[in-house]
């Protein structure tokens, strides 16, 4: 006899005044209180769509992924042919790193045909995690036609417009965000970063416009204090500049207090007992084609990593998930930061086949077997070890750049919400790159002439001598192309998203110098933790 699949459970009218209970929670900013709900709705029916898809999006907001992904496929498990719940689900799987089951699922959606704007959102945030930009550009178009007032829709069609390369599309939606909605600080920021200014076309009365009405709104602070330095440094006000950066700063710590654990976790990375690559237990061939580029961000990994996807055998593949999300998905543990303590204590134990097969079956079938794919997660410096034992054959190139303009691009730039949260400060952003490039030398070490070390600072004084000491480690022959690597026009998702779009220049080298009297406690706590500075 066939299983018969589940049919979704119908809410009755208490249930459904207590769902809609949960959504004004939400709408208030109560996720654990719209979450309790739900998960009590769920007990009751645990077959019901709607408390299912609420609480996916609940756990994703709340940071717990795999509860979102979980929830997400459970649901889509009772409605296979809703587009809603397979655009859902693609979004989850992109967010979390598995892209394959999201390729899956938005080739099923492709299928089912029109589009509603719920539909819509999620494809394009599903395309925007899996780094496809123009495609996203084109989703979020489509959604400001029918939502013309959603400040959010517009603020998307901008972000993934500078990304694609549309930078005067960019423009145009969050000058318009301004115009409708000068509160919307997030929209001044996105827009000093754009392109250099100049003393005739630059933004400087606007943002200082915007502090001043702001009353000490710290998210303002934070988005108006970097957009202002970065807009002072393009002008040389380099005095004015730095204080801007400072106020930035201490805003984004303060929405974000918890410290980074990264230097943490590398300090036990170092002190774990070596683990090497056991010919016979580990297959050789695992990882073969694949390409890590590691190291820290604002390094240059975005730019060799576009010089290498300009070869016509290189993938660009993002700045991937795929690896913590594998090892934490087999440990069973959802990850907390980068590395979890679990997967730190599970590292001799760990099946690393397995993880191997893990972190390849999270990549879109068409992306293997045509040639070699990048991965340049900044974070996977802290993987190396797992890499080198459960995909022995991939190659790592590890790209590093002079400590104190790697750490002051860092803290002049304002990331993503809660990401990289040493950068806001002096001393945690000393004491993070030490302990990365102790991490690294510990790497070399324990796996000699298996990482290509080069610096940013040699790539783009001499970008084809380089490239011609490059490609052959990873057993690609020259080609012209490498070298016109701006010409592309595939998306960029990182803050270097107008800069690769540019020849190589060399104007960020020794930047830190414009301003070594301020940076003067950063050169102390960097060399209190061994690191040299010239």
């Amino acid at each position: 006899m066939k299983n018969r699949r589940l049919r979704p459970q119908t809410l009755s009218s208490a249930e459904q005044q207590r769902l809609e209970s949960a959504q004004k929670l939400l709408a208030s900013g109560d996720l654990d209180g719209a979450g309790q709900l739900c998960k009590q709705l769920v007990q009751v029916k645990p077959r019901a769509l709607e408390p299912l898809r609420l609480l996916s999006w609940i756990n994703m907001r709340q940071g717990d992924m795999f509860a979102a992904y979980d929830t997400a496929e459970a649901t889509l498990k009772l409605a296979p042919g809703e587009g809603s719940v397979l655009a859902w689900a693609a979004e989850v799987a992109a967010e979390v790193g598995d892209l394959r089951r999201a390729d899956e699922h938005l080739q099923r959606l492709s299928r089912l045909g029109k589009q509603d704007p719920a539909v819509m959102a999620s494809v394009a945030g599903a395309l925007t995690a899996m780094e496809d930009h123009a495609g996203a550009l084109l989703r979020y178009r489509r959604l400001l036609q029918h939502r013309p007032d959603d400040l959010q829709a517009r603020l998307n069609v901008a972000y993934s417009a500078r990304y694609a390369g549309e930078f005067a599309l960019a423009e145009a939606c969050l000058r318009e965000l301004i115009a409708v909605h000068p509160g919307f600080y997030q929209a001044y920021f996105a827009l000093t970063q754009l392109a250099r200014v100049t003393p005739d076309n630059n933004h400087i009365e606007l943002l200082e416009a915007a502090l001043r009405r702001s009353d000490g709104n710290t998210e303002a602070e934070a988005f108006l204090g970097y957009g202002l330095g970065k807009e002072l440094e393009d002008l040389g006000e380099y005095a004015s500049a730095f204080p801007c950066y400072l106020r930035g700063a201490k805003a984004q710590r303060q929405l974000f207090p918890r410290p980074s654990r990264e230097a943490q976790i590398a300090r036990k990375l170092m002190s774990a007992r070596p683990t090497p690559v056991v010919p016979g237990r580990d297959s050789e061939a695992a990882g073969e084609g694949l390409i890590f580029i590691v190291g820290l961000p604002r390094t240059g990994s975005t730019l060799l990593d576009r010089m290498l996807g300009a070869h016509s055998r290189v993938r660009n593949g993002g700045e991937l998930r795929a690896l913590p999300f594998s090892a934490h998905r087999q440990i069973g543990v959802p990850p907390a930061d980068v590395m979890s303590a679990q997967l730190l204590s599970s590292l001799h134990t760990l099946d690393v086949a397995e993880l191997g097969q893990r972190y390849l079956a999270c990549l879109p079938a068409h992306w293997l077997g045509q040639g070699m794919l990048s991965d340049k997660n900044p974070m996977n410096y802290l993987y190396v070890g797992l890499i080198r034992r459960a995909l022995p054959a991939a190659k790592i190139l590890h790209i590093q750049r002079n400590p104190m303009d790697a750490c002051f691009s860092s803290f002049k730039q304002l990331f993503a919400p809660g990401a990289y949260r040493h950068s806001y400060d002096f001393q945690e952003l000393a004491q993070h790159y030490g302990s990365y490039r102790a991490l690294m030398d510990h790497w070399q070490r324990q796996y000699p002439d298996s990482i290509t070390e080069l610096s940013y600072e040699s790539l783009v004084a001499d970008p084809q001598a380089q490239l011609q000491r490059v490609l052959p480690a990873l057993g690609l022959e020259w080609e012209d192309s490498v070298l016109d690597f701006h010409r592309r026009d595939t998306g960029v998702g990182t803050a270097s998203f107008a800069q690769v779009r540019q020849p190589v220049y060399r104007d960020s080298v020794e930047r830190w110098k414009l301003f070594e009297e301020p940076l003067r406690p950063l050169r102390d706590a960097l060399e209190k933790t061994g690191v040299t500075v010239r």
